[in-house]
């Protein structure tokens, strides 16, 4: 069965379509592709919380030790849904925590954005159910 395809246009950052382009190029492929494959791992990774509930997971955050100040008070304000933590320093220098997190969708998603707004490179939650 053939899949149909929607046609729209999309307007990207200059390095972020020069990225594109040069991942279409290093796997044989074209720019839609990658944009769509882009776009179902986006929604594959949030889609669940379009529905509120109860959520289990691994949240992974990494940040520059400076961040810290910022960074533990948050986790500490959590602690409630935050049933397991390990706290790990890269070679590079940079902080690494591991939570196994419990707490309603709404909650995570608050987590996942006070995180960026204290300045981590990055913050990823990974659910443990679909």
């Amino acid at each position: 069965m053939k899949t149909c395809k929607i046609r729209f246009g999309v307007s990207l950052e200059a390095k972020l379509a020069e990225d594109v382009e040069r991942i279409a190029v290093a796997m044989g492929t074209n720019r839609s592709h990658i944009v769509n494959l882009a776009v179902r791992k986006f929604l594959d990774e949030t889609y669940h919380f379009t529905v509120p509930h109860e959520c289990e997971g691994i949240m992974i955050i990494s940040y520059e030790p400076e961040r810290s100040e910022k960074i533990d008070p948050e986790i500490e304000n959590r602690k409630e849904g935050i049933h397991s933590r390990l706290h790990i320093h890269t070679s590079e220098g940079l902080c690494i925590e591991v939570l196994h997190v419990k707490a309603h969708s709404n909650d995570i998603l608050e987590f996942e954005s006070s995180m960026a707004r204290c300045g981590c490179k990055a913050c990823k939650f990974i659910p443990c159910h679909s």
